[in-house]
């Protein structure tokens, strides 16, 4: 507690910018693209398994000081949270009419929301700003 306390005081002097922001995106976006094999609409969608090695790639316990903290979002939580999101999504008005809602497999906006469902579930909240993201 004593360490995180240290690093507020030093955050407070801090804020990020847009080209953070922009350039987080980027390298999400390109993970994103380089494990996404499923399509609908000509649109690129993550599928189950694709967001599995995505997961894979990022290891939660890089995140972490209590690596058992970081293992506690197990494969099937993900799963489950993948099946959630992925309602949600079908759920939502599509975009185009014309269309229909994106069931086959995630696109990269809900990609986002499961990342953050699944750093939670892993018990990582970093000072609950996860929690209100959700």
């Amino acid at each position: 507690m004593a360490r995180q306390q240290a690093l507020d005081a030093l955050r407070q002097f801090w804020a990020p910018q847009r080209d953070d922001f922009e350039a987080a995106e980027q390298d999400v976006m390109q993970e994103f693209s380089m494990h996404a094999t499923s399509h609908q609409y000509g649109e690129k969608l993550l599928s189950r398994a694709d967001l599995l090695r995505l997961l894979g790639v990022f290891p939660l316990a890089l995140l972490a000081d209590d690596a058992p903290a970081a293992r506690r979002a197990t494969q099937a939580q993900v799963c489950a949270i993948y099946d959630e999101v992925l309602a949600w999504q079908a759920a939502r008005a599509p975009a185009a009419p014309q269309r229909g809602p994106f069931t086959k497999g995630l696109t990269f906006e809900s990609l986002r929301l499961v990342l953050l469902k699944v750093v939670l579930a892993a018990g990582l909240h970093f000072r609950h700003l996860v929690d209100d993201a959700v």
